[in-house]
């Protein structure tokens, strides 16, 4: 009888273990579940499933679908320059997007990298057309840039983080073979919507090899390799502008960096909003914002972030 009372004893210590492990898988699960949908895995806008069904109007001659069971893919032969337009992609105003996919290149221009001060023009490229509801493209909407370029002979991830303008309703992509004979192979297209606390565009520099989403302008400046760490790097009497983003009325934070850079205000016509240079970390935003923008003049680049600090209404 003492035998029994100690076995049911043991089987209730079990199976409150049993019932408390099971209490941290799923919070393990939803925590896992959260973090996959802020990092965009659960926000997919747009996946070329089939090519043949992807491709905006006539295919031009050198354009083939080769479809296999597991993969759809692009392929792009011709000696002289092929565009392909991808069909509209829906897209909201002023949300971050971005655009991934996988290129193999072939041809006399195929590099083992990119050299962003070489002269590219020749490589197999994208590029990335934000449209309006009536399908005019405004100046902040045509995104083509010497370092969109494809160059590696082996199967590589390119991507681009963008935010859309103000206008924006419809997206459009836009893949070339190059010239001189390239022939490219495109597969595993996607777009997804970024939902992030940090409002600048690849300011952690966690994205693809050669990923210059996020910076407008660039002068004796490119992404290095320390210690396995991405950083940008600003030769002497060289500069690094970052693209002009969203940003509302509020007070935000910048982090990640011991001294802070430039910053540049606009108003929603992208007029210079006069305000001296700011020397806190936390900040309020000039009235009238709509757009923010960082000048940095030299050094080595490391990860860094903006984020709204967050207040309780009262």
């Amino acid at each position: 009888m003492l035998l029994s009372k100690y076995m049911r004893r043991e089987e209730g210590i079990v199976n409150m273990i049993a019932l408390e492990k099971m209490k941290y898988i799923v919070l393990f699960l939803v925590l896992s579940l959260t973090m996959k949908t802020i990092a965009g895995e659960n926000n997919v806008v747009f996946k070329a499933k089939n090519f043949s069904d992807c491709i905006a109007g006539k295919v031009p001659s050198g354009v083939k679908v080769i479809e296999t069971r597991d993969v759809s893919v692009l392929s792009l032969q011709s000696k002289n320059r092929i565009n392909v337009f991808l069909k509209d992609i829906p897209v909201e105003p002023h949300i971050r997007y971005k655009l991934s996919f996988q290129v193999k290149v072939s041809g006399i221009d195929n590099k083992s990298k990119l050299n962003i001060f070489d002269d590219n023009s020749k490589l197999p490229s994208w590029e990335i057309r934000i449209l309006d509801s009536k399908g005019r493209l405004p100046y902040e909407g045509y995104l083509k840039n010497s370092w969109q370029r494809c160059f590696s002979a082996d199967w590589h991830n390119y991507q681009q983080t963008f935010y859309t303008p103000k206008t924006a309703a419809k997206l459009q992509i836009i893949f070339s073979n190059g010239t001189e004979g390239n022939s490219i192979l495109i597969r595993d297209i996607k777009v997804i919507k970024i939902i992030s606390d940090n409002i600048l565009i690849n300011s952690d520099f966690l994205g693809a090899e050669f990923d210059y989403s996020g910076w407008s302008e660039l002068n004796r400046a490119q992404l290095i390799k320390e210690k396995g760490v991405t950083k940008l790097n600003i030769n002497p009497g060289g500069y690094a502008l970052t693209d002009p983003v969203p940003i509302a009325l509020g007070k935000y934070i910048f982090a990640g960096m011991a001294n802070i850079p430039e910053m540049f205000f606009y108003d929603a016509d992208m007029m210079r909003i006069n305000v001296k240079r700011i020397r806190n970390k936390t900040f309020s935003t000039p009235a009238n914002i709509a757009y923010i923008q960082f000048f940095f003049s030299k050094g080595k680049i490391g990860k860094f972030s903006l984020k709204q600090i967050k207040t309780e209404k009262k």
